[in-house]
Protein backbone atom coordinates (compact mmCIF):
# COMPACT_ATOMS: atom_id res chain seq x y z
CA UNK A 1 0.00 0.00 0.00
CA UNK A 2 1.09 3.49 -1.10
CA UNK A 3 0.23 5.89 1.36
CA UNK A 4 0.29 9.65 0.01
CA UNK A 5 -0.04 12.54 3.07
CA UNK A 6 -1.88 14.90 1.44
CA UNK A 7 -1.91 17.00 4.78
CA UNK A 8 -4.85 20.42 5.10
CA UNK A 9 -4.00 21.56 1.63
CA UNK A 10 -3.49 18.46 0.22
CA UNK A 11 -7.18 18.31 -1.33
CA UNK A 12 -6.91 21.80 -2.35
CA UNK A 13 -3.74 20.77 -5.01
CA UNK A 14 -4.95 18.15 -6.09
CA UNK A 15 -5.74 18.47 -10.33
CA UNK A 16 -6.38 16.07 -13.40
CA UNK A 17 -4.01 16.03 -16.37
CA UNK A 18 -6.15 16.46 -19.77
CA UNK A 19 -3.36 15.49 -21.89
CA UNK A 20 -2.19 11.84 -21.78
CA UNK A 21 1.23 10.74 -21.10
CA UNK A 22 2.55 8.72 -23.87
CA UNK A 23 5.26 6.95 -21.79
CA UNK A 24 2.63 5.57 -19.53
CA UNK A 25 0.37 4.46 -22.49
CA UNK A 26 3.13 2.62 -24.10
CA UNK A 27 3.59 0.46 -20.32
CA UNK A 28 0.13 -0.02 -20.42
CA UNK A 29 -0.47 -0.90 -23.96
CA UNK A 30 2.56 -3.65 -23.30
CA UNK A 31 1.02 -5.08 -20.25
CA UNK A 32 -2.03 -5.36 -22.14
CA UNK A 33 0.24 -7.12 -24.80
CA UNK A 34 2.12 -9.24 -22.08
CA UNK A 35 -1.33 -10.75 -21.14
CA UNK A 36 -2.62 -11.87 -24.43
CA UNK A 37 1.24 -12.75 -25.77
CA UNK A 38 2.66 -15.79 -25.97
CA UNK A 39 5.47 -16.77 -23.01
CA UNK A 40 8.30 -16.89 -25.64
CA UNK A 41 7.11 -13.34 -26.68
CA UNK A 42 10.40 -10.60 -25.29
CA UNK A 43 7.90 -8.02 -23.72
CA UNK A 44 5.66 -11.11 -22.10
CA UNK A 45 8.73 -11.91 -20.32
CA UNK A 46 9.41 -8.78 -18.67
CA UNK A 47 6.21 -8.58 -16.51
CA UNK A 48 5.04 -10.35 -13.33
CA UNK A 49 1.69 -10.05 -11.83
CA UNK A 50 3.08 -6.94 -9.80
CA UNK A 51 5.42 -5.58 -12.44
CA UNK A 52 5.59 -3.85 -14.98
CA UNK A 53 8.72 -1.96 -16.61
CA UNK A 54 8.79 1.50 -17.94
CA UNK A 55 9.08 0.81 -22.03
CA UNK A 56 9.40 4.36 -22.70
CA UNK A 57 13.07 4.50 -20.17
CA UNK A 58 14.17 0.75 -20.97
CA UNK A 59 14.39 -2.06 -18.76
CA UNK A 60 17.21 -1.18 -15.48
CA UNK A 61 19.08 -3.70 -13.97
CA UNK A 62 17.07 -3.02 -10.64
CA UNK A 63 13.57 -3.74 -12.46
CA UNK A 64 15.09 -6.69 -13.48
CA UNK A 65 16.07 -7.64 -10.18
CA UNK A 66 12.41 -7.04 -8.33
CA UNK A 67 11.58 -9.04 -11.61
CA UNK A 68 13.61 -11.89 -10.36
CA UNK A 69 12.53 -11.71 -6.79
CA UNK A 70 8.99 -12.57 -8.49
CA UNK A 71 9.78 -15.07 -11.11
CA UNK A 72 12.64 -16.99 -12.00
CA UNK A 73 14.90 -15.49 -14.95
CA UNK A 74 13.64 -16.57 -18.43
CA UNK A 75 17.31 -17.03 -20.73
CA UNK A 76 16.18 -13.28 -22.14
CA UNK A 77 15.73 -11.63 -19.07
CA UNK A 78 19.00 -13.34 -17.90
CA UNK A 79 20.73 -12.13 -20.97
CA UNK A 80 19.35 -8.51 -20.26
CA UNK A 81 20.94 -8.33 -16.60
CA UNK A 82 24.13 -9.60 -18.15
CA UNK A 83 24.50 -6.51 -20.90
CA UNK A 84 23.80 -8.77 -23.55
CA UNK A 85 23.91 -6.87 -26.70
CA UNK A 86 21.49 -8.47 -29.00
CA UNK A 87 18.82 -8.65 -26.01
CA UNK A 88 19.24 -4.94 -25.90
CA UNK A 89 18.55 -5.00 -29.98
CA UNK A 90 15.67 -7.12 -29.46
CA UNK A 91 14.13 -5.48 -26.58
CA UNK A 92 14.09 -2.19 -28.14
CA UNK A 93 13.03 -4.16 -31.55
CA UNK A 94 9.95 -5.12 -29.89
CA UNK A 95 9.02 -2.05 -28.02
CA UNK A 96 9.83 -0.08 -30.91
CA UNK A 97 7.06 -2.36 -32.75
CA UNK A 98 4.93 -1.97 -29.86
CA UNK A 99 4.87 1.70 -30.26
CA UNK A 100 4.52 2.02 -34.12
CA UNK A 101 1.46 -0.38 -34.06
CA UNK A 102 -0.33 0.56 -31.12
CA UNK A 103 0.52 4.09 -29.97
CA UNK A 104 1.32 6.15 -32.51
CA UNK A 105 -1.15 5.09 -35.40
CA UNK A 106 -4.16 6.14 -32.89
CA UNK A 107 -1.86 9.26 -31.41
CA UNK A 108 -5.60 11.70 -31.53
CA UNK A 109 -7.54 8.68 -30.27
CA UNK A 110 -5.50 8.27 -27.27
CA UNK A 111 -5.57 11.87 -26.77
CA UNK A 112 -9.34 12.22 -27.08
CA UNK A 113 -10.14 8.85 -25.27
CA UNK A 114 -7.92 10.59 -22.45
CA UNK A 115 -9.20 14.08 -22.32
CA UNK A 116 -12.79 12.11 -22.26
CA UNK A 117 -11.40 10.26 -18.95
CA UNK A 118 -10.09 13.59 -17.86
CA UNK A 119 -13.47 15.50 -18.51
CA UNK A 120 -15.53 12.94 -16.74
CA UNK A 121 -12.83 12.95 -13.76
CA UNK A 122 -13.09 16.48 -13.39
CA UNK A 123 -17.17 16.49 -13.54
CA UNK A 124 -16.60 14.11 -10.03
CA UNK A 125 -14.52 16.15 -8.71
CA UNK A 126 -16.66 19.16 -8.99
CA UNK A 127 -20.10 17.53 -8.19
CA UNK A 128 -18.80 15.77 -5.43
CA UNK A 129 -15.17 16.29 -4.30
CA UNK A 130 -11.72 15.51 -4.57
CA UNK A 131 -12.49 12.10 -2.10
CA UNK A 132 -15.19 10.86 -4.68
CA UNK A 133 -13.02 11.38 -7.86
CA UNK A 134 -10.04 10.03 -6.17
CA UNK A 135 -12.02 6.60 -5.71
CA UNK A 136 -12.84 6.49 -9.34
CA UNK A 137 -9.32 5.98 -9.99
CA UNK A 138 -9.49 2.44 -9.42
CA UNK A 139 -10.43 -0.56 -7.16
CA UNK A 140 -9.18 -0.40 -3.66
CA UNK A 141 -8.19 3.49 -3.86
CA UNK A 142 -9.54 5.04 -0.87
CA UNK A 143 -9.00 8.70 0.77
CA UNK A 144 -9.13 8.37 4.61
CA UNK A 145 -8.10 11.29 6.86
CA UNK A 146 -6.02 13.57 4.30
CA UNK A 147 -4.26 10.33 3.18
CA UNK A 148 -4.36 8.44 0.03
CA UNK A 149 -4.03 4.68 0.02
CA UNK A 150 -3.01 3.11 -3.39
CA UNK A 151 -2.79 -0.89 -3.56
CA UNK A 152 0.51 -1.98 -4.16
CA UNK A 153 2.82 -5.02 -3.58
CA UNK A 154 4.90 -2.71 -1.01
CA UNK A 155 4.41 -0.41 1.70
CA UNK A 156 5.53 3.13 1.18
CA UNK A 157 4.69 6.62 3.07
CA UNK A 158 4.69 9.58 0.98
CA UNK A 159 4.51 12.99 1.95
CA UNK A 160 2.81 15.83 -0.47
CA UNK A 161 4.21 18.61 1.02
CA UNK A 162 3.97 21.60 -0.45
CA UNK A 163 3.53 20.13 -4.07
CA UNK A 164 0.64 19.50 -6.16
CA UNK A 165 -1.05 15.94 -6.99
CA UNK A 166 -1.50 15.87 -10.80
CA UNK A 167 -3.79 12.64 -11.51
CA UNK A 168 -2.81 11.47 -15.22
CA UNK A 169 -5.92 10.05 -17.03
CA UNK A 170 -5.27 7.34 -18.63
CA UNK A 171 -7.05 5.70 -21.66
CA UNK A 172 -6.48 1.93 -20.17
CA UNK A 173 -10.34 1.42 -21.56
CA UNK A 174 -9.20 2.69 -25.25
CA UNK A 175 -6.63 -0.15 -25.17
CA UNK A 176 -9.01 -2.71 -24.04
CA UNK A 177 -11.86 -1.80 -26.32
CA UNK A 178 -9.20 -2.06 -29.45
CA UNK A 179 -7.38 -5.14 -28.70
CA UNK A 180 -7.63 -5.91 -32.18
CA UNK A 181 -4.90 -2.84 -32.77
CA UNK A 182 -2.51 -5.03 -30.45
CA UNK A 183 0.41 -5.83 -32.43
CA UNK A 184 1.52 -9.59 -32.81
CA UNK A 185 5.00 -10.69 -31.50
CA UNK A 186 8.02 -8.82 -33.84
CA UNK A 187 9.56 -11.83 -35.72
CA UNK A 188 13.14 -11.77 -34.87
CA UNK A 189 16.12 -13.73 -35.96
Amino acid sequence: MIRIHLGSQGLGRVSVCTLPDFDAELTAAGRAHARAGQPQDPLVQLYSRSTSPDLADGVSCLYLSHLFARRSPTPFTKALAEGDERADRVLAHAIDHLRTTVIEPHHSRIRSAGATRAVALSHVYVGNGASAMLQQLGPGIRLRRGVLELPTGFDADLELGQGSLQIQARSRQWLSANRSLWPSPPEIS
